[in-house]
């Protein structure tokens, strides 16, 4: 069965069309999403995997470039039907990390 294996998970996920939203909605999820693929490479160096999943990581970070980016300070702009899950601050204030996950993201 096509649906249990990795290949099966990957068109799955290619076909909810990742690289032309959020991921589920939620703007730092499209950022882990970038970072995560280059921390799994830096530690395991899975070629294989970058190779099936590059198309997605590239077309991700595009869309985040091109129409979520300040052209004059390069930082990254949400909307108001954007979603920011980070729940992390202490005062709730969640613009200060999304900015430094863009940068970790684009330093990938």
């Amino acid at each position: 069965d096509d649906d249990d294996d990795d290949d099966g998970v990957v068109k799955k996920v290619g076909e909810a069309e990742i690289g032309d939203s959020h991921i589920n909605g939620v703007v730092d999820y499209s950022l882990w999403f970038i970072i995560s693929h280059w921390l799994y490479q830096r530690y395991f160096g899975d070629v294989h995997f970058l190779r099936q999943e590059w198309t997605l990581v590239e077309r991700r970070l595009i869309s985040l470039a091109q129409c979520h980016t300040n052209e004059e300070t390069g930082r990254l702009v949400t909307s108001e039907h954007d979603w920011v899950f980070i729940d992390w601050t202490m005062d709730g204030e969640k613009e200060t990390a999304l900015q430094i996950l863009w940068w970790y993201a684009l330093d990938c």
